[in-house]
């Protein structure tokens, strides 16, 4: 038996959790589309943030900025990443930082792991 899963218009594809090898992140990919979830520390920075940029004509990199809480820190609402047939795709997730509660200026980020909590989801039909 199928379940089907939905949240508001969105329709649930895929959901999971991972854990990432020490200081790295995780790429997710979906027939031709790829999107990666880069994690990267800037100090310099006090908010945590999200950059994107194309890693060619069908690879998203998510960066992800002081993602370093072991709380989580995530996305508030899906982000719309793509499209699947002649579908909107969208992603959420949220990330923890695993294994190290001291401040950040002190932490060994390039040796902690992530525990990442996502969701794959499709919207309505779009154009072209």
């Amino acid at each position: 038996m199928a379940i089907k899963i939905k949240s508001g218009d969105l329709e649930v594809i895929y959901s999971g959790a991972l854990l990432t090898a020490p200081g790295k992140g995780a790429e997710f990919a979906f027939e031709d589309l790829v999107f990666q979830l880069i994690f990267e520390r800037d100090l310099a920075v006090e908010n945590r943030g999200i950059r994107f940029d194309l890693g060619g004509e069908k690879t998203l990199k998510i960066h992800c900025i002081n993602f370093d809480h072991t709380l989580g820190t995530g996305v508030k609402q899906p982000l719309p990443v793509g499209k699947l047939g002649q579908r909107q795709l969208y992603f959420s997730f949220w990330a923890y930082l695993e294994g190290q509660a001291s401040p950040r200026e002190e932490a060994d980020f390039e040796s902690m792991i992530r525990r990442i909590v996502y969701t794959f989801y499709l919207g309505g039909e779009v154009d072209g």
